[in-house]
């Protein structure tokens, strides 16, 4: 009644960021020791790779973005939750990630990651492609 009880549609749509988020912190966690690490994450396919993760997660879920900067402010929060230890100004990272998506290495990895993510909808598969790329550099995101 009057809408008291209701959750606001940004606060559904931080919902779905977060878990979408933890789903992938477990390749984080594998990662984060490696020497490759840190200085993958400023590489155009790593940066579409998490977009595109969190993107896909957005759209299958049928969330209706308004414009650009509803847009930007989901990225920066899935960002804030990933890469808080790891990355020092989050909102710059975000903001530069968003201007690579013109970069055909950028545009790959936001499909890799969009495809991983619906593969690992509703199945028991862990996302595995950000790790592999770190540890083996092999993977749908190597060369």
């Amino acid at each position: 009644m009057f809408g008291l009880f209701k959750k606001k549609k940004a606060d559904v749509n931080a919902d779905f960021i977060d878990k979408a988020a933890a789903m992938m912190r477990l390749q984080i966690m594998l990662c984060r020791f490696e020497p490759e690490f840190v200085p993958a994450l400023d590489k155009d396919i790593v940066r579409g790779y998490f977009v595109g993760w969190f993107d896909s997660c957005l759209q299958r879920l049928g969330v209706s973005i308004a414009d650009d900067e509803t847009f930007f402010h989901l990225m920066l929060r899935a960002h804030e939750i990933l890469l808080p230890m790891y990355v020092d100004d989050i909102r710059q990272y975000t903001f530069t990630s968003m201007r690579r998506q013109d970069a055909l290495a950028f545009q790959k990895g936001m499909q890799v990651g969009g495809s991983e993510f619906l593969e690992v909808l509703g199945s028991v598969r862990k996302p595995l492609a950000f790790a592999q790329y770190i540890h083996e550099g092999r993977g749908p995101l190597a060369g």
